[in-house]
């Protein structure tokens, strides 16, 4: 089985995108606070901080009164951010990619990422946690199965997306007798 991602145009209503944008603000946000949390705690004590440890401080994070503002977002929001820089983390261990970087609020696209518990169909559209009313989704084909995830994202040009990840079965082709190429 593998994964295909399903891209489908939504669109939210001006009070939804205000959610959509704390939502994405709060995922940079513990994105970024996370990977500086685990960069500190490996140049002062040379212990790793793995995703567990980073939850914990996630929680008492939220319990201080400055950053009160994180429990009006989704918990899934910030959970997902964190198994992002342990994904991050753990590519760059493995010497897949270079060594994480902040999250920048001016690139040109921004996304958020909700597992299956996040969201929900209905009505024609989906519904997303913390988000009031159902958005509507431009359906132009089925999902070949159960999304595990959705990303919601906004392209440069302001319009917003929905991608759903599926696990389907992708046949392999045939291998052609004619060739291309430089031989």
């Amino acid at each position: 089985m593998e994964y295909r991602a399903y891209k489908f145009r939504i669109y939210p209503t001006p009070e939804q995108e205000v959610v959509l944008w704390q939502n994405i603000g709060a995922a940079r946000f513990i994105y970024n606070w996370n990977v500086d949390q685990r960069r500190q705690a490996w140049v002062k004590n040379k212990e790793p901080l793995g995703y567990f440890k980073s939850s914990r401080k996630l929680t008492e994070l939220k319990g201080q009164e400055e950053f009160s503002w994180l429990k009006k977002v989704s918990n899934v929001v910030l959970q997902q951010s964190l198994q992002n820089v342990e994904t991050a983390f753990s590519n760059f261990f493995k010497k897949k990619t270079s060594y994480p970087k902040f999250k920048s609020r001016k690139g040109s696209r921004q996304s958020v990422r909700y597992t299956n518990s996040g969201f929900r169909f209905k009505e024609g559209g989906m519904r997303v946690a913390k988000v009031k009313g159902t958005i509507k989704v431009e359906w132009s084909r089925k999902l070949s199965s159960d999304p595990s995830s959705c990303t919601i994202s906004q392209n440069a040009s302001g319009q917003w997306f929905a991608s759903f990840l599926c696990e389907e079965e992708i046949a392999k082709l045939p291998p052609s007798p004619n060739r291309i190429g430089i031989t």
